[in-house]
């Protein structure tokens, strides 16, 4: 069975968290690694982390710099095969849901040191329990292979909670980034993918139609859109020059123009 590191961020969100590991305790699949990072909170969190601690594998609690720092710092504490981020309020949606996530994709593929990426699907809950479709249409796992990084110049096409990715080549996160720090990090993923194929027909990412996740709407760069904008066209700079850069925010913005 895969070793897979669940990781959930938190900071006085006691009520939030609650939900995200009675989802993460109620899993049939038993191979699961709970690492929580907690940033030194004071509403009642990290007393509900210690009376769990038969169900979480490892903590911390101390103060982060910003969420990426803490999503590091539960990458450097994970040990299982795949890492998958789930943060304070996203859910399982059924206590079966990780297990037949896994046992589709090795159907699909049995050896899985092939595989370095796995992803689902994923719903939005909103505030008022009402859910909707992610806002993007996920690539087919042909296209990821044959694009590899450059689908991300689209945005983030994969919700980060659908993802489950090798723990090996997890990259950190440049925390240089403080609102779209998952785009550059699922760019420099996907390079390291790119890296370990050994034909370039070879396909090292398997997808699930299963619905993975539950991810609670909102977040800092939903709240901080411009901002986040703005960072966004900053890595892409970084990536593919200031010209690639100006050019691929024409496209994204023509695209929704002429939706």
């Amino acid at each position: 069975m895969l070793k897979i590191s669940i990781i959930t961020v938190v900071r006085n969100a006691k009520e939030l968290f609650l939900r995200t590991l009675e989802s993460v305790k109620n899993q049939t699949y038993k191979n699961i690694e709970y690492v929580v990072v907690d940033g030194n909170s004071t509403d009642g969190t990290k007393e509900i982390i210690e009376e769990n601690q038969e169900f979480i594998t490892t903590w911390i609690s101390e103060k982060d710099k910003s969420l990426y720092d803490a999503m590091n710092k539960g990458l450097k504490l994970s040990t299982g095969d795949f890492v998958w981020f789930l943060h304070a309020g996203d859910t399982i949606p059924t206590p079966q849901t990780l297990e037949n996530a896994i046992n589709d994709v090795l159907n699909k593929e049995t050896d899985f040191q092939k595989i370095d990426f796995i992803y689902g699907k994923v719903k939005i809950k909103h505030l008022d329990n009402t859910f909707t479709d992610y806002h993007k249409i996920a690539p087919t796992e042909k296209q990821l292979a044959k694009k590899g990084y450059k689908n991300f110049l689209e945005g983030m096409v994969i919700c980060h909670q659908a993802m489950l990715v090798r723990r090996e080549i997890a990259p950190l996160y440049d925390l240089d980034f403080r609102l779209a720090g998952d785009i550059d990090w699922s760019i420099r993923l996907f390079k390291e993918i790119e890296k370990r194929k050994t034909n370039k027909q070879e396909i090292r990412v398997k997808q699930t139609e299963i619905i993975i996740a539950h991810f609670l709407a909102g977040g800092i760069s939903t709240s901080q859109k411009k901002k986040s904008l703005q960072e966004r066209f900053k890595i892409f700079q970084k990536h593919i020059g200031f010209l690639g850069a100006v050019w691929q925010h024409f496209i994204i913005f023509g695209k929704r123009l002429f939706k």
